[in-house]
């Protein structure tokens, strides 16, 4: 996140997912993250996009494949405020089917 623009760095929080995530791997895995903005956080479309594909494209390039699920910041639905998690959580225990459980 040394890359972020100030207002990422001041106003988000970046959640490793998968495998990495649940500590069960010793070597590197591929990327599964999630980037979940504070509700005020007041970044430009734009600018927030071509962050979170410089971070996904700087993972890679350290040797982090791409997620095969397109779980990564790069992909749009993977980058939410706390509001539109909160509701995205509600949802997943809320709806009974694969992709919630995953």
């Amino acid at each position: 996140m040394l890359t972020a623009p100030n207002e990422i760095k001041e106003n988000s929080v970046l959640i490793v997912m998968g495998s990495e995530g649940r500590e069960e791997q010793i070597l590197k895995t591929d990327q599964d993250n999630a980037l979940i903005l504070s509700n005020e956080c007041q970044i430009e479309k734009q600018e927030l996009e071509t962050f979170t594909k410089e971070f996904t494209e700087t993972l890679m390039r350290f040797g982090y494949p791409k997620c095969p699920g397109d779980i990564m910041i790069s992909n749009p639905e993977w980058v939410m405020t706390e509001l539109q998690f909160k509701e995205k959580i509600s949802e997943w225990i809320e709806v009974k089917d694969s992709d919630s459980f995953m």
